[in-house]
């Protein structure tokens, strides 16, 4: 399962901490969760946001 995470601020101790959380619940439910993780000015401004990655995630992805 691929998960994006898109916050107002992004560092790296968030990023491990997001990271940490879906696999404990990946683990406890026997699926493998992916986790991409944007500050919301890189996803909607940054060089990542004209990628294929983010343009499949805005055309295909499920707002949560």
């Amino acid at each position: 399962m691929d998960i994006c995470v898109v916050l107002e601020q992004m560092d790296a101790n968030i990023r491990a901490i997001i990271s940490d959380i879906a696999w404990e619940v990946g683990f406890e439910r026997e699926v493998v969760i992916s986790t991409v993780v944007f500050s919301k000015e890189m996803f909607e401004h940054g060089r990542c946001s004209a990628s294929s990655l983010v343009r499949t995630i805005r055309e295909e992805g499920i707002a949560a």
